[in-house]
């Protein structure tokens, strides 16, 4: 004995997918809505300012002391440093046997 067909689903060859969204929406659409109080869903995507680094980089983890956390953050955001350039400057001060 076979089992019932739903009805509508004895042949799939009629099924397709539907048609993909159009890929950028019309400025009028975006100024329609905003004058009516709608706003973007889609958050601004961040600018990435990396400076590739000349030779290869590795991911290094240590647990240090907070005063000493702070006051490395402190120092490359005052000279405006990335952490791996400011841990490069301090390298290079071991290197030179200034501390």
């Amino acid at each position: 004995m076979s089992k019932p067909t739903p009805a509508g689903l004895a042949n799939l060859g009629d099924f397709k997918p539907a048609a993909p969204a159009p890929a950028n929406v019309p400025a009028v659409s975006r100024t329609a809505a905003a004058a009516h109080g709608f706003v973007e869903r889609d958050a601004p995507k961040p600018i990435k300012r990396r400076r590739a680094s000349e030779e290869p980089t590795t991911s290094f983890t240590t647990r240090i002391n907070v005063s000493d956390q702070v006051d490395f953050i402190e120092w490359c955001d005052r000279e405006r440093l990335p952490y791996r350039e400011g841990f490069k400057r301090m390298m290079d001060a071991v290197r030179k046997g200034i501390v």
